[in-house]
């Protein structure tokens, strides 16, 4: 934060960043003085990303691990879809049982799961 704080204030006055360094709670003060400026907020987003990365890379090196290792996501099992995987099976009743479950679990959950959720915008526009 430091580091950031002082290369955005060679960038323009952003005393707040600097600020917010020295009070009790530095990050949700940071965090706060970021919120009122959506450009400064992306710049700093940015700049954590690469420093998460730069930090990834110099462990890989120093443990032996290769960077493919790291960076590559797990493999992720599709499941088939039920029509395929259940022929037999009614694919209405099933769908509806398995939205009635979904729904159940989405009640559930607290709010900051809920905003982890990545539903694609096509669903958010049918009305």
């Amino acid at each position: 934060m430091a580091d950031f704080a002082a290369t955005e204030i060679a960038r323009d006055d952003q005393s707040p960043l600097v600020e917010a360094l020295s009070a009790d709670d530095p990050a949700a003060t940071f965090a706060a003085a970021l919120g009122g400026n959506d450009s400064v907020s992306r710049r700093w987003k940015r700049h954590l990303r690469h420093r998460i990365i730069d930090r990834a890379l110099a462990w890989s090196q120093e443990n032996h691990v290769p960077v493919a290792d790291i960076s590559a996501p797990e493999a992720v099992r599709t499941p088939e879809p039920a029509a395929v995987a259940h022929p037999n099976m009614s694919s209405d009743s099933d769908d509806d049982q398995l939205r009635e479950q979904i729904l159940s679990v989405l009640h559930t959950l607290p709010l900051h799961e809920l905003l982890r959720l990545r539903i694609p915008v096509g669903y958010t526009l049918r009305r």
